[in-house]
């Protein structure tokens, strides 16, 4: 039952691509980082990793917040989770939910940062803007908060056909996303925080 995906010699035969390869443990981390990215973005789904038949990850399916926040902590450590806020707002027909780090967990090496559109992992300049507006005020210049967010909406009002990579969108009503966003985060770091406007 399920599906499993079993990647042997990839480039055992084209050698011409075999010469772009970086170490075995940098290509371990990317496969590694897609695993976490899709692991992170199906919670109703169980995963395994193994690798050099070493058995890496093995994550039950989550049923609840709590089990979501304990895969969450096994794939991106217990630190982060620390002093983390949940997010959970809707507005407009939009649901927005996930997790954001508190400031004192900024850093200025990238943290885990992801952002799921009906389970889809993308990145969107606006939607990083209403982020970072939030949190950039907390934090010392050149740091960066982790966060793990999922936005729900109707399929209809999105175009995924932007870029190859699937991993560009296109809102039908940029402002409400961007504004639902911003809010919920602002509303979490800062508690009772109506009197923040978007800029």
């Amino acid at each position: 039952i399920g599906t499993t995906v079993h990647m042997q010699d990839l480039f055992y035969n084209v050698p011409a691509r075999r010469k772009f390869l970086r170490s075995e443990r940098t290509e371990y981390q990317h496969l590694e980082e897609v695993f976490r990215r899709i692991a992170l973005s199906n919670f109703d789904i169980a995963f395994s990793l193994t690798n050099q038949n070493k058995l890496v990850k093995s994550l039950p399916i989550c049923k609840n917040q709590a089990s979501q926040t304990r895969r969450l902590i096994n794939l991106c450590g217990q630190q982060i989770l620390n002093q983390a806020v949940t997010i959970d707002a809707e507005q407009n027909g939009l649901k927005l939910w996930g997790w954001v780090g508190a400031a004192q967990q900024a850093r200025s090496q990238e943290p885990h940062q992801y952002f799921f559109i009906n389970k889809r992992v993308i990145r969107d300049r606006l939607i990083n803007h209403a982020i970072r507006q939030v949190y950039q005020p907390l934090c010392a210049e050149g740091k960066m908060l982790f966060y793990c967010l999922h936005l729900e909406l109707d399929p209809v009002s999105l175009d995924v056909n932007v870029h190859p990579t699937k991993k560009e969108v296109r809102f039908q009503n940029y402002s409400s996303v961007y504004e639902l966003v911003y809010r919920a985060v602002i509303n979490s770091l800062y508690p009772r925080s109506e009197e923040h406007t978007s800029e």
